[in-house]
């Protein structure tokens, strides 16, 4: 099945650009977090609009209620992001943060 060439990937350093992929899990969650939300409220807002006959009332409210929640995880995201940058750990590793399973 292989030509004998194979080799082993070679080690990579712990923690080596984990920051980057930390950050960019941050970026990714607050997008996909804020997009979910919004399209999900949107469409429940004008659902409840249409059944109570209310112009944009509910989908407004929805909205609003969809922006903040991205927010407040969005920032909950970064206190979590900025307390591990700052106790210098830069992996999410159990063993490392002293977590047991």
């Amino acid at each position: 099945m292989t030509n004998g060439n194979w080799r082993p990937k070679p080690p990579r350093r712990p923690g080596s650009d984990s920051v980057w992929f930390r950050a960019f899990n941050v970026a990714l969650s607050f997008s996909v977090t804020l997009g979910a939300s919004l399209f999900i409220m949107w469409h429940l807002g004008q659902w409840i609009d249409g059944k109570v006959g209310t112009y944009f009332v509910f989908t407004a409210l929805g909205i609003i209620i969809a922006v903040i929640s991205g927010f407040r995880i969005l920032i909950r995201e970064l206190t979590h992001f900025e307390e591990g940058l700052a106790s210098g750990k830069k992996t999410d590793d159990p063993a490392e943060k002293g977590e047991t399973k």
